[in-house]
């Protein structure tokens, strides 16, 4: 937990980055703890990616501004004194050119009174590979021969 009273964690602790086809899938969800004894709500998430070198390559965040806010697509936003809420995670998918190094999400927190919440944790991503062949399961199944097929239609 940090001093402003909120701990982000991630679940998985290491999430696996999953390619498929030209993109990156980042199968993560951000647990929040409120320990500051006042009702939270949920006003924004960040995600900074970071590449081999340790500069910044992507970073992206939805809140509360717009005609249509994108912080709308997390139905829960409210966050009780001591309470518990579980965000899927709206940043998923990545070019597969870019280098998931380190990400670091960031949130920020609305409270009844005037000062903003802000927590943060950091993630080592694991790429997931697969090093065995998948086995054949089915045997192919012989065609219809279409002269057969014509030949035995179905009485009316």
């Amino acid at each position: 937990m940090n001093e402003s009273g909120v701990e982000l964690r991630a679940a998985p602790p290491r999430p696996f980055v999953k390619c498929v086809g030209q993109q990156q899938l980042l199968n993560v969800d951000l647990e929040l703890r409120n320990r500051t004894g006042v009702h939270c709500r949920l006003v924004a998430v960040e995600i900074d990616v970071y590449g081999d070198d340790g500069t910044l390559s992507l970073r992206r965040v939805i809140d509360e501004h717009g005609l249509r806010p994108p912080i709308e697509t997390i139905p829960e936003r409210e966050l009780a004194p001591d309470g518990e809420l579980c965000v899927v995670s709206p940043f998923h998918t990545f070019d597969e050119s870019l280098v998931l190094t380190r990400v670091c999400f960031r949130v920020r927190l609305a409270t009844t009174e005037a000062a903003a919440v802000v927590a943060e944790h950091e993630i080592p991503p694991v790429v997931y590979r697969t090093t065995l062949a998948r086995p054949r399961l089915c045997r192919r199944r012989p065609r219809l021969d279409a002269s057969i097929a014509l030949t035995q239609r179905r009485p009316r």
